[in-house]
């Protein structure tokens, strides 16, 4: 269960593309591209598994994005947000979007609910 939270947060955040073109622009223009585009089509990445699944995101500081999924089907299940981290950041580092913003100084934070309202552990991405 645990593997199959990794590979929906993976699917959520490949989505996240746009920005500013030709890349111009300021960690704060990457910050609030890449919130606008969760919060307005984050949900249609989500694979057909995560049924109710829902994904937003909010500007915290000047520095960071913080992206929450709540309704995620992982039950009870146990989550190392080490593993998660580690299998999260190539992909995140591969989305146009995130990579503005981890190239421009800044952080992407991911926060999980189960579908049992369990708060998972949350877990920050800063480097590629």
């Amino acid at each position: 269960m645990r593997k199959f939270a990794i590979v929906f947060v993976a699917l959520a955040l490949s989505g996240c593309g746009g920005g500013v073109p030709g890349g111009a622009g300021t960690l704060e223009d990457s910050l609030v591209d890449a919130a606008d585009f969760f919060n307005t089509r984050g949900d249609s990445f989500l694979p057909v598994e995560m049924g109710g699944a829902t994904v937003s995101a909010r500007v915290e500081g000047k520095d960071t994005i913080v992206v929450r999924m709540v309704n995620i089907p992982t039950g009870h299940a146990t989550f190392d947000p080490n593993y998660a981290r580690k299998m999260m950041r190539p992909k995140l580092c591969e989305t146009s979007s995130s990579r503005k913003i981890i190239e421009r100084g800044g952080r992407i934070w991911l926060e999980m609910q189960s579908n049992i309202g369990k708060e998972l552990p949350s877990f920050g991405v800063a480097r590629c």
